[in-house]
């Protein structure tokens, strides 16, 4: 009697539990509505753009629904995504861009394991190589082949495309490794198409082991921002800047895995957006774009397999955000027109 007792109670506070995740969900998805306005209205008055705002508000919002047989989910944005599902497509998008730009198609990535991903999925999708033990768990981890905490640089010929990668876990004013990969960048007199960056679980991670409030942690991260944000600034000059939020987590899990996930919280997640979207909402001058549909794919597909890391649908609709805003604006009109699932002919990019 008293052992079913235990287990009602058990249920009990498991299903509250369950439910106070939910309602958190909830509440932080209508959050991520109202700042996608306000943040939106705010691109469209200090970002112009030779595709125009439907590139922009790519990666602003959008939503996750599934088809009437519940077998098949489609991302639909503000704009209509083109979805490359074949590796020949995909290059080929990349190197009609390269023909079209007269140059290599480069793409920066600055981050922690997040933002790996992101390089491992581009590469997926251009030459069928996959790392990504995350999003596929048959991959067997092999740390002789693969430096997960290295930084890496990826050549794909089929796509004229280089892909450099810089494992970066803090967010530094000039002495570590965000600071060093700019300025590696800047000496090389880079010219990036696009650099992807994002910061802050590592951040919380180490404030845990030495015991640091995440008080004083959110402090020293809003006041190393401001001279990478200048760098990048200045990069956005001459090519895209894309800062990624942090992802939800899925707290109960995180916590049984070791002892530094303990603060790896959901609010905590958003004090560090929260700081960083304001940061550049307030800059007149800014012109990175704050990714913020990246955070919504994964809040609304949820398919993540540690409760850390992204899953393979969410992934696959990251990636397709990027050939959409690489590719769209230097494809033929013909491209399109061969596409009839188009028909609101509000494609994404398209000149």
């Amino acid at each position: 009697m008293g052992r079913t007792r235990q287990v009602e109670s058990l249920q009990i506070f498991i299903d509250f539990r369950g439910m106070a995740q939910i309602y958190l969900k909830l509440v932080l998805l209508l959050c991520f509505v109202i700042s996608t306005i306000i943040y939106l209205a705010h691109k469209i008055f200090h970002v112009t753009t030779e595709t125009g705002e439907s590139c922009i508000s790519m990666f602003m919002g959008g939503f996750y629904a599934m088809d009437d047989f519940g077998q098949k989910g489609t991302w639909y944005a503000p704009c209509e995504l083109i979805y490359r599902s074949t590796i020949n497509e995909s290059a080929d998008c990349l190197r009609k861009s390269s023909v079209y730009l007269g140059k290599e198609n480069h793409i920066v990535l600055i981050g922690d394991s997040r933002i790996r991903q992101l390089r491992d999925g581009l590469i997926y999708h251009l030459s069928g190589v996959e790392h990504d033990f995350y999003v596929n768990p048959a991959i067997a981890y092999d740390q002789q082949l693969y430096k997960k905490h290295e930084s890496t640089v990826t050549s794909i010929p089929t796509a004229n495309l280089l892909i450099e990668f810089f494992w970066s876990v803090e967010m530094d004013e000039e002495g570590g490794t965000f600071g060093h990969a700019l300025r590696t960048l800047e000496s090389k007199g880079s010219k990036p198409d696009m650099i992807i960056i994002g910061a802050g679980i590592w951040v919380m991670k180490v404030c845990t082991y030495q015991k640091i409030s995440q008080v004083e942690c959110l402090r020293n991260f809003k006041k190393n921002l401001i001279k990478p944000l200048q760098m990048l600034n200045r990069f956005a000059d001459t090519g895209t800047v894309l800062w990624t939020p942090q992802n939800l987590v899925d707290e109960p899990r995180l916590l049984n895995l070791e002892y530094s996930h303990k603060e790896l919280t959901n609010k905590n997640m958003m004090y560090y957006n929260n700081a960083i979207r304001k940061h550049l909402l307030m800059d007149p001058l800014n012109k990175i774009i704050y990714w913020e549909s990246y955070l919504q794919t994964d809040l609304q597909i949820d398919d993540t397999p540690d409760g850390l890391h992204v899953g393979p649908t969410t992934r696959n609709i990251d990636i397709q955000f990027l050939l959409n805003y690489l590719c769209n604006p230097y494809m033929e009109k013909d491209y399109f027109d061969f596409r009839d699932r188009f028909s609101r002919r509000n494609i994404c990019c398209q000149r």
